[in-house]
């Protein structure tokens, strides 16, 4: 789960390069991130570049799906659009629900509720 206060680009970056590095270790192909009391504060540009940073440092094998708070839905759905559009598997929920179901998608290696 993450939280804070408007994160600047340097910060997210390192929540990104953190997030790889506890997959490669745990060597996980999938995960849910619990976003919804992080703020989405950057602007477009900001958002462009992140996910840009994102898709060279991200394993291609991992699969991620993104819980926000719905207010954030405009920033959050450009991120996801600009991530995809750099090859990454992410997608971005408001329903925890939905996120499970994506993740566990049809390879029969279903990722547990554990929170």
């Amino acid at each position: 789960r993450a939280w804070g206060e408007h994160l600047n680009v340097d910060e997210l970056k390192q929540y990104g390069a953190d997030l790889v590095s506890a997959c490669i270790v745990g060597t996980c192909t999938k995960a849910l991130l619990d976003e919804r009391e992080l703020p989405h504060t950057l602007n477009e540009a900001d958002i462009y570049r992140l996910a840009e940073q994102y898709a060279l440092r991200a394993p291609r094998l991992v699969k991620a799906a993104i819980l926000f708070n719905p207010k954030e839905s405009k920033n959050v759905n450009f991120w996801e659009t600009c991530a995809v559009n750099r090859g990454l598997s992410v997608r971005v929920f408001v329903e925890k629900e939905d996120a499970l179901t994506w993740l566990n998608g049809d390879d029969g290696d279903a990722l547990e509720d554990c929170a």
